[in-house]
């Protein structure tokens, strides 16, 4: 799920329109011009000698954007660019002298003819770091915007492919198990295929939001539970803790944990007659937090040592559903909120602990 731009960032769609960031800055550069020349308001050719001036100012600063930033600093020629762009001042510093003799005769009497073109070799200098400044800013931050955006992008394809593999892979092993029921003709059938209807529409159209309300979630999973206790005997003990009243408007991202509630059930049924077998499942919510977590019996792997910790039965065997999900919840809660996945003796356990939203369209961030 993407997240959403840094607050930075969010003016980039009206600085990515060229005519739009020109026009504030010449704007801004007009305003302070005036600002600082009130008292000539009614001067004597006041606004032909600002125009010159600020003709100026854009011819200057237009050589800076369309030729040396673009085809010296953006190509890596630093020390051809520093060269030229000083070179460029003092040319353009002669030009604004040569200028401002040229008009003396319409500037009031009481303003003195400039010393020598230093003055403003110095004035084009502050407005050269000026516009570099504010022209290399503002790449920057297009580029950071650009990126931001590319990487949404890719991690929304790949939960929509992730998500794409979950579907099918829980039709076919429910199938699987009606198939089943319906070869004994079971009277739990009807019932049954009228969960899996249920269970088929929350997976297929109620998910395609980027989340949904916990309270459904939770529900979906109780429906999944139904199915599976068809593929479970009675000496398999069953423990469901879940809460009865859900705040409706807590949201979670849909179908990540029914891949452990899946599991549980597969690894119950691989224990040798005789020994104990067992399923437990307990999901609490506190404010926005959410604690989940599903245990269960299993058979250790002959030679596989006891240990606590062990995760190498995390990884091994589950198929695309464990995969899709772990990578779902790196994408989309990251890397902090994974499971803490662990074998005590012959028992597996999947601890989650995920952060909840309250609003519908408020996406996560890490």
């Amino acid at each position: 799920m993407a997240r959403t731009p840094p607050p930075l960032l969010a003016p980039i769609s009206f600085l990515n329109t060229r005519w739009a960031t020109h026009l504030t800055f010449w704007l801004v550069v007009i305003l302070v011009l005036l600002t600082g020349s009130v008292s000539e308001f009614q001067t004597k050719n006041f606004w032909l000698i600002t125009v010159i001036a600020i003709m100026q100012l854009v011819m200057y600063a237009y050589f800076i954007l369309l030729v040396l930033i673009p085809y010296f600093f953006y190509r890596s020629k630093i020390l051809l660019f520093i060269v030229l762009s000083l070179l460029w001042a003092v040319a353009w510093s002669y030009v604004m002298y040569y200028v401002v003799l040229q008009m003396m005769p319409l500037l009031p009497a009481n303003i003195p003819p400039p010393s020598s073109a230093l003055e403003s070799f110095s004035i084009n200098m502050l407005f050269f770091f000026l516009v570099t400044a504010i022209k290399l800013g503002k790449d920057l931050l297009i580029v950071q915007y650009e990126a931001e955006m590319a990487q949404r992008q890719k991690m929304q394809q790949e939960l929509n492919f992730l998500r794409a593999q979950l579907s099918p892979h829980f039709l076919l092993n429910t199938m699987n198990n009606l198939y089943g029921l319906a070869h004994e003709k079971s009277d739990r059938l009807p019932d049954l295929m009228l969960r899996l209807s249920d269970l088929l529409k929350y997976s297929i159209y109620d998910t395609k939001t980027d989340i949904v309300p916990v309270k459904d979630e939770v529900q979906y999973l109780l429906d999944y539970i139904e199915l599976q206790k068809i593929r479970i005997s009675e000496s398999v003990q069953l423990d469901i803790q879940f809460p009865a009243n859900i705040n409706p408007k807590l949201q979670i991202v849909p179908l990540l944990l029914v891949v452990f509630v899946e599991n549980a059930f597969k690894h119950s049924q691989i224990v040798r007659s005789g020994q104990p077998r067992f399923i437990r499942f307990n999901l609490s919510i506190d404010k926005n937090m959410l604690y989940f977590t599903a245990e269960n019996s299993f058979e250790r792997i002959t030679g596989s040592p006891a240990t606590a910790g062990d995760k190498s039965i995390a990884v091994r065997n589950e198929g695309i559903g464990l995969e899709s999900t772990l990578r779902r919840i790196e994408l989309i809660y990251g890397e902090d909120s994974l499971p803490e996945i662990s074998t005590t003796g012959n028992v597996y356990k999947v601890s989650l602990i995920l952060k909840l939203t309250h609003e519908k369209n408020q996406v996560f961030d890490r």
